[in-house]
């Protein structure tokens, strides 16, 4: 008797966990994971390149879990891989094929959304390499979503905030005085958009995107 009631509770058992999602039944079997942030990385060699993609996530117990995404337009759940090197129980991270297409992660049972939309892109810088002693020495910059007044994005040439320059759509310049304040030699342009109460920041990078030096005459 005993053993047939044995029998049924771990038939009852093994019917239950195979009802329950991947994610919580990984949040059951691990207690409680916490997530501090996610961080969405794009890097790009130039405007033409289609960018590395990569995302970090920090917090406890990350080791124990299965972080999974779902691909944008819907569907089901998907295991996001394998961590790559420097994932730790703290911090996971996963290069991610460029061409894919993430609306959302899980992790440990709860979804996390993620949303590219609106983020500022690049298309072209001119000129590229400019002598900051030229006359009346400018960059002109096109691509789309550059108005970032109202968006919570943070426009960076290499550590220099420069997002009040990003005040058009389509086409924004860097002035002479502003060009003054920037790093002599390559330049990287940073765009940055964190959401208060969200854990989840979006950040692209363009690298050596242009350069500026100062021709002295004797």
């Amino acid at each position: 008797m005993k053993k047939n009631r044995l029998l049924c509770t771990i038939l009852a058992i093994s019917m239950i966990v195979g009802m329950l999602p991947l994610g919580e039944i990984a949040y059951g079997a691990e207690g409680e994971v916490t997530v501090d942030k996610i961080e969405i990385y794009r890097t790009f060699k130039d405007t033409s390149d289609k960018g590395t993609y990569s995302i970090a996530i920090t917090g406890s117990g990350l080791s124990r879990t299965q972080v999974l995404y779902m691909p944008t337009g819907g569907g089901e759940y998907q295991v996001l891989g394998t961590p790559g090197p420097g994932s730790n129980d703290y911090f996971l991270q996963f290069k991610i094929d460029p061409e894919k297409q993430i609306s959302k992660l899980q992790i440990a049972g709860k979804p996390y959304t993620i949303d590219e939309t609106g983020m500022p892109k690049i298309n072209k810088v001119s000129p590229s390499t400019i002598d900051i002693n030229s006359g009346d020495p400018q960059i002109k910059i096109e691509g789309q979503n550059l108005d970032v007044t109202s968006s919570g994005v943070k426009v960076f040439a290499n550590t220099q905030d420069i997002s009040n320059k990003f005040n058009a759509a389509a086409e924004v310049t860097l002035d002479s005085a502003t060009l003054e304040k920037l790093d002599k030699g390559m330049n990287h342009i940073i765009i940055k958009r964190t959401k208060t109460g969200d854990p989840v920041e979006t950040t692209y990078n363009y690298n050596n995107l242009f350069r500026i030096f100062l021709h002295i005459t004797e």
